[in-house]
């Protein structure tokens, strides 16, 4: 169930999105995403024998809906401001870093649980959660939402050698598959 409230909040996240973003802007929604997922995980840290339900419960919504409010509105910002033809390099190198920090903030979060405790670990989380967005208050995200990018053209590849590379990967396909 609790998993379940993890999507509801996803899910509910999404649908405010372009109303949060209308107001706030795209910089300070990605804060709120992450004061929301931050308070989210504060919360399942506070969890009771007594209160698990209720404060797991509200704090996976809390979580869902903070990620999928940073998820979007981060990809929105860097839609806006990174120009056309650098935007798939830009995307592929911002997931490669975020999946990096991930997979090492999973290995360090399961150190910390095996040997502090659960709870510590999640406190942990949510005081680093605390310091990324107090410093995110320090950068242009707090700030008014930049200009457009200007589409400019890639200059550094000539187009007729894109449709070179995509006829001659399907000639290799096709070869491979007649062997």
């Amino acid at each position: 169930m609790i998993y379940a409230m993890n999507g509801l909040g996803g899910i509910a996240g999404s649908l405010v999105i372009s109303r949060v973003v209308g107001r706030l802007g795209m910089g300070r929604t990605v804060l709120l995403g992450i004061a929301a997922v931050t308070t989210g995980v504060f919360l399942t840290a506070l969890t009771t024998a007594t209160t698990w339900s209720t404060l797991a419960t509200a704090g996976s919504v809390l979580v869902g809906f903070g990620v999928a409010v940073a998820v979007i509105s981060s990809a929105s910002l860097r839609q806006h401001v990174v120009a056309g033809p650098l935007l798939g390099r830009v995307a592929a190198t911002f997931r490669l870093v975020v999946d990096g920090a991930v997979a090492i903030g999973a290995l360090v979060g399961g150190v910390i649980g095996e040997f502090i405790g659960i709870r510590q670990a999640l406190v942990i989380a949510a005081g680093v959660g605390v310091v990324v967005c107090l410093a995110g208050f320090g950068t242009r995200l707090a700030g008014p939402d930049p200009e457009r990018a200007e589409a400019t053209p890639d200059t550094s590849v000539p187009e007729e050698s894109n449709d070179q590379v995509a006829a001659a990967g399907l000639q290799a396909t096709a070869q491979r598959l007649k062997s």
